[in-house]
């Protein structure tokens, strides 16, 4: 089933059971979204650390990322 193997790498890990129970198309739209949502999450927390840094002093800035892995 290629769609639950798409799922399945959108995840990141192995499916729930009872997964298989849904077709190709439902499972391509359900990777869809969980892709999506992992970019919006990745958005959503780099906003909320640029905007964090806006509280730190601009020559510090640098460093600070650094040191939390930015």
């Amino acid at each position: 089933m290629d769609g639950l193997r798409r799922f399945e790498d959108a995840l990141g890990a192995p499916v729930a059971a009872g997964v298989e129970a849904l077709d190709d198309d439902e499972l391509a739209e359900l990777a869809e979204l969980v892709r999506d949502a992992r970019a919006t999450h990745l958005r959503v927390m780099r906003d909320a650390s640029n905007r964090a840094l806006s509280h730190v002093p601009r020559l510090l800035r640098p460093a600070v990322r650094r040191v939390l892995g930015g």
